[in-house]
């Protein structure tokens, strides 16, 4: 089974973009193809199809090489939640809160077995996996537990390509100590590098080129352009930082939470035309001409609701909504929506401590000592009346357990919502404020171009098409002109 493992020089070098690349290529010629990152850190995680978490970016290369995500594509996820401390999750499932040294010390143990099974299983599913590493494959601090780059390609008999950043300065430089820094048992396995989003005469990389292939003994297999029209989800927080531009006729204000998570829910808002969705920070103010604040998901809740509070925008979202705002939370920002929030079980308070909500909705969320999270693919229906009968679907992840006497927000057809009663979130019928479990809600296009009409009070004009279709669909056409540029199919023998 060929294997191609693609590594950089640096943290977002392109890894992720020409797996995507990739697979979306193979797909388009006809090749059962199938990502995989062992391990990944990621903010923005999703359910996969046998209800456990994985990152968002293996979920999308999985959907573009045609499957349904699988936690066998990302076998182990790292989820930051502050103070320097991990929630570490193997197929699907927490396993513990921990600092980096604490997760070293078992890496090679739980997960790394855990890796071992996935690339097995997957290899005997598929015809061709597309791996991608992590961070750099040249960390020599910590080379002895690192389970997410060579280690991996070993396992799976992967050649593998370097891929670095031509655009931050320095690449000749990062490919050849990359390679030189590298124990000789991993250092062959590498075929090739690559030079991503370069801009410019290529003519001008020639004599460098020449100089690291004599170097190094090893191929340059191409140099691609930046590249503007494939799409690939906000993978980290500077993606916040290049919201929508411009004025638009909808303007979305989402609360930059300082443990922000799963923001990529909000991305098929930006990509609407004539609507600006921008990330604004608690130390800053809600614009006053927004037509819609949201309260997103959050690593921590209780944390971050006390950071609003500190900072007074706590005063700001209350005002918004009594003046017609519409205000909208998920996941943790419905909690925060809520009266009060009771911590049970000590993960963020002393035990059985709380802390007041926001009190714009009726509802009392309480984390369980040992109740366990929520994970699990969610379909439901619409009962808001300005959004009634739309059916979304999405996926729910959270551990808290919400009882609200507010009218539910959605009847759920298939998940938990709200406490496993068949209610998920709820709604003020006095005032535009709702909340909601669902991630992914805005990815229905039915309920996204419903709520925009809604929020902008009609005057919001929804295109004919499907932006998030079509962007999807750009993709696989766009993969063979990104390719045709390098050598990485050869490699595969496609």
């Amino acid at each position: 089974m060929p294997a191609l493992m693609l590594v950089g020089t640096c943290s977002n070098s392109g890894k992720s973009f020409l797996a995507a690349a990739l697979c979306a290529y193979l797909r388009r010629r006809g090749v059962d193809v199938a990502p995989f990152k062992s391990q990944n850190m990621s903010l923005n995680s999703c359910v996969a199809r046998e209800g456990g978490e994985i990152a968002v970016a293996q979920a999308f290369q999985a959907r573009l090489a045609g499957h349904e995500p699988s936690i066998h594509h990302n076998p182990v996820l790292l989820k930051p939640k502050g103070e320097r401390r991990s929630e570490v999750i193997v197929h699907g499932r927490p396993i513990g809160t921990m600092t980096y040294d604490e997760y070293r010390q078992i890496a090679l143990d739980e997960p790394w077995e855990a890796v071992k099974e996935s690339a097995e299983l997957l290899a005997e599913e598929h015809e061709v996996i597309v791996a991608e590493g992590a961070g750099s494959p040249a960390e020599i601090n910590v080379l002895d537990t690192d389970i997410a780059n060579l280690r991996v390609a070993e396992l799976l008999d992967a050649d593998v390509v370097l891929v670095a950043d031509i655009s931050r300065g320095g690449a000749f430089a990062a490919v050849y100590g990359t390679v030189k820094l590298l124990p000789e048992r991993w250092r062959r396995l590498i075929k090739g590098f690559l030079f991503n989003k370069f801009r410019g005469d290529e003519s001008i990389l020639e004599p460098g080129i020449r100089e690291l292939e004599r170097r190094l003994g090893i191929e340059h297999l191409g140099t691609i352009g930046v590249v503007e029209d494939f799409w690939m989800p906000w993978e980290d927080s500077e993606a916040l930082d290049a919201h929508s531009p411009g004025r638009g006729t909808v303007r979305v204000a989402v609360v930059r939470l300082p443990r922000i998570s799963n923001f990529t829910d909000f991305e098929p808002l930006a990509m609407e035309p004539d609507v600006r969705v921008e990330f604004v920070d608690p130390r800053d103010s809600i614009p006053e001409d927004a037509d819609a604040v949201i309260l997103p998901g959050t690593r921590t809740t209780i944390p971050d609701l006390e950071e609003l509070r500190r900072r007074g925008m706590d005063e700001e979202i209350v005002r918004a909504a009594e003046e017609g705002t519409v205000v909208f939370g998920v996941c943790g920002g419905f909690q925060m929506l809520g009266r009060k929030l009771i911590d049970e079980g000590g993960g963020e308070l002393e035990e059985g401590e709380s802390v007041p909500g926001l009190g714009l909705l009726d509802a009392v969320t309480v984390f369980p000592a040992d109740a366990g999270k929520v994970t699990v693919l969610t379909r439901g229906r619409v009962v808001h009346p300005e959004l009634r009968g739309i059916e979304v679907e999405g996926f729910e992840i959270h551990e808290g357990r919400t009882r609200a006497r507010d009218p539910a927000f959605l009847r759920v057809l298939k998940g938990y919502g709200n406490d496993g009663s068949g209610r998920d979130g709820a709604y003020r019928t006095d005032l535009p404020v709702l909340g909601t479990y669902l991630h992914g809600i805005f990815f229905n296009r039915r309920f996204r171009h419903a709520f925009l009409r809604w929020v902008s009070g009609g005057e919001w004009k929804p295109p004919e098409h499907d932006v998030v279709r079509r962007a999807f669909e750009r993709n696989l056409e766009r993969a063979e002109d990104i390719l045709e540029s390098t050598s990485l199919p050869d490699l595969l023998g496609v």
